[in-house]
């Protein structure tokens, strides 16, 4: 059930993907660290780090209809 629980951000456009690790959403952009990094930005894959339990995993960035 934790991991259906999704944020918006306060501009309320984004909506921030949930960790696979741990279910919550208290989800964060992660810095760009590698080329494989570079070349999903096209794709908007980005990487997103959990403010919970530090997992950073790639998810699709997406935003509110």
């Amino acid at each position: 059930m934790a991991q259906a629980m999704q944020a918006v951000e306060a501009a309320g456009r984004i909506v921030k993907p949930a960790c696979p690790r741990c279910g919550w959403s208290n989800t964060r952009l992660s810095y760009t660290h590698t080329m494989v990094d570079t070349m999903l930005q096209v794709f908007a894959i980005r990487a997103f780090r959990c403010r919970s339990c530090g997992k950073r995993f790639r998810a699709f960035r997406r935003f509110k209809g």
